[in-house]
């Protein structure tokens, strides 16, 4: 990936995002699961252990793409990581909406963000992205 600010935006704000959402759902998910979906999951043993194992996808992809911010030569697989997870997300909760209904105002603005993000990361790897033609 060419070096720009536009990048290193990106893959910081991302990385960071998805570091403070997977250690929420790792370490703390009671009480971050309570705060989106206003659901007690205290003692539900399998659920927890759901969502501690995303939470700590996230958090090993967020610390992936935050290093691309810093790594050059790994700027270009931190945005592919990046653009994975957050349409993955996106996409995935859209799926949810067809098949599920429409979840509260939060989860719908999570849904934009996510997709927000991830074009972000597209436009990113549009843009910046080196190929051996521009070599």
């Amino acid at each position: 990936m060419k070096d720009s600010k536009f990048v290193k935006s990106m893959l910081i704000i991302s990385g960071l995002l998805l570091i403070f959402i997977g250690a929420s759902y790792l370490f703390t998910p009671i009480e971050f699961y309570a705060s989106a979906n206003q659901t007690d999951i205290s003692g539900q043993v399998n659920l927890l252990s759901e969502i501690r194992a995303a939470g700590g996808g996230l958090l090993l992809g967020g610390i992936l793409v935050a290093v691309g911010a810093f790594k050059s030569h790994f700027a270009y697989t931190a945005t592919v990581i990046s653009i994975m997870i957050w349409m993955g997300w996106g996409l995935a909760r859209i799926v949810g909406f067809a098949a599920d209904g429409m979840p509260n105002e939060g989860l719908v603005i999570a849904t934009i963000c996510e997709i927000l993000i991830g074009i972000w990361g597209i436009i990113a790897i549009k843009k910046y992205a080196v190929t051996p033609a521009s070599i």
